[in-house]
């Protein structure tokens, strides 16, 4: 019975998406399992289920207050520059140097 309320406990917290809701799923658990212990030892009157009851609203009435001193410490992300692209220079075809015409030597016949 401990076991498969462990397991239970365990994939409450684990779905839970933020850090003060895998608390209070934990606590759920928690509180589940010592009910059903007491329950089964026949131990478990109105007056310890209303303590049960307030233990379990005071552990998570401050779920706000929790989360708020846990990001009080947490710096906020770097902003990244944007990135923006390379400029490529403009690509111009390449100059041809101007051909000149051969030189002719003078002839030495004549």
């Amino acid at each position: 019975m401990v076991d498969k309320t462990l397991e239970e406990a365990l994939v409450a917290v684990r779905d839970s998406s933020t850090r003060t809701g895998s608390l209070i799923a934990a606590y759920a658990a928690k509180k589940t399992e010592v009910e059903d212990l007491l329950e089964a030892n026949g131990a478990l009157t109105a007056a310890i289920q209303s303590g049960l009851n307030e233990i379990f609203d005071v552990e998570t009435a401050d779920a706000a207050a929790i989360d708020a001193a846990l990001n009080a410490n947490v710096p906020p992300p770097p902003v990244e520059p944007p990135v923006e692209p390379p400029v490529e220079p403009p690509v111009e075809p390449p100059v041809e140097p101007p051909v000149e015409p051969p030189v002719e030597e003078p002839s030495t016949f004549r």
